[in-house]
């Protein structure tokens, strides 16, 4: 009966000491018709802060996860490329003054002519709210934080024929119930 109640023990421990996965953001594009990416956060339990950013692609039948990519948070402060292409940044997440556990300000930076090198950004706020739920808003110069949190950013994409895509045309946001 003790060894029981010490395996009860140790794996009720080692869940509490797994990471919180919270679910921020679908990402979609007009390109990736077969696949969409999930933006989530990884929670530390021990301290509550904010460690890691995720992003998933995931297969749109199956609901498979089909490649995953871990960011460190701390990274925010110079920058995470959340995507790239020739080794050129295509969109990026910049948090300068970003606290690991409240949130803060974000900027949404995106190639928007891969020729010429133009980028383009928004601003958004990843917040913590007062019974401690995560969640992503638009953030507009002039009217604030939007009332509702984002659930899904879509990128269009920009064609030149006949090269094809050279960027991002415009960043589009699906926004959730209050």
């Amino acid at each position: 009966m003790r060894f029981f109640q010490l395996l009860v023990l140790v794996m009720i421990m080692i869940q509490s000491v797994h990471a919180e996965k919270v679910n921020l953001s679908k990402i979609a594009n007009d390109i990736d018709n077969d696949s969409f990416y999930s933006l989530q956060l990884n929670i530390s339990p021990a301290t509550s802060k904010i460690e890691e950013l995720i992003v998933s692609m995931i297969a749109k039948k199956s609901g498979k996860v089909l490649e995953k990519f871990t960011f460190k948070v701390a990274n925010l402060r110079t920058g995470i490329t959340l995507h790239e292409v020739k080794n050129i940044p295509v969109v990026k997440l910049i948090g300068k003054a970003f606290d690991f556990l409240e949130g803060g300000k974000l900027r949404l930076v995106y190639l928007t002519n891969g020729i010429s090198k133009s980028y383009a950004e928004l601003q958004l706020e990843l917040v913590k709210d007062t019974t401690g739920k995560w969640n992503l808003y638009r953030l507009d110069e002039e009217r604030g934080l939007s009332s509702k949190h984002i659930i899904e950013i879509f990128f269009k994409s920009r064609k030149l024929f006949p090269i094809g895509v050279i960027g991002i045309k415009n960043v589009s946001f699906k926004f959730g119930e209050v």
